[in-house]
């Protein structure tokens, strides 16, 4: 998925099309940053002073930004990464909590009775002690 345009910070923006400048390069005229996708399609004049006669090849790979830009995508892919964790862990966490917090309760006694019986027992006085704190 592309980034928003507003999260784009200016300085990493092609001069022409506003863009992240991916693979970017700069113009022999007025050294401004433009993308890839506008270099290929770069008229004769210069779209963002106007010089004439200005061509593609005329451009030169701006190395410095081409590195800046990457950084800026992993961090921005980091960020995305850790806050879709944050967004989906708080509803799988409650219902976790809470399974396994009412496991023990149900399967404890099953587990170190050697019969039913005392398993029923416990049963009515756990009850119990669960209604208790209700009925005041």
């Amino acid at each position: 998925s592309s980034l928003p345009q507003d999260e784009v910070p200016f300085k990493l923006r092609c001069a022409i099309c506003s863009k992240l400048a991916v693979n970017a390069f700069k113009t022999p005229c007025c050294e401004q940053m433009i993308c890839e996708n506008c270099k290929t399609t770069l008229p004769s004049t210069c779209p963002v002073c106007e010089h004439t006669p200005v061509s593609a090849e005329d451009c030169k790979p701006n190395n410095k930004l081409r590195m800046t830009t990457r950084a800026f995508l992993k961090t921005a892919e980091k960020k995305r990464d850790s806050s879709q964790v944050k967004d989906a862990a708080p509803p799988v966490t409650p219902v976790d909590a809470h399974a396994s917090a009412a496991l023990p309760l149900l399967s404890g006694p099953h587990k170190t009775a050697p019969a039913q019986e005392p398993a029923t027992e416990a049963a009515p006085a756990l009850e119990a002690a669960a209604s208790a704190p209700e009925a005041e």
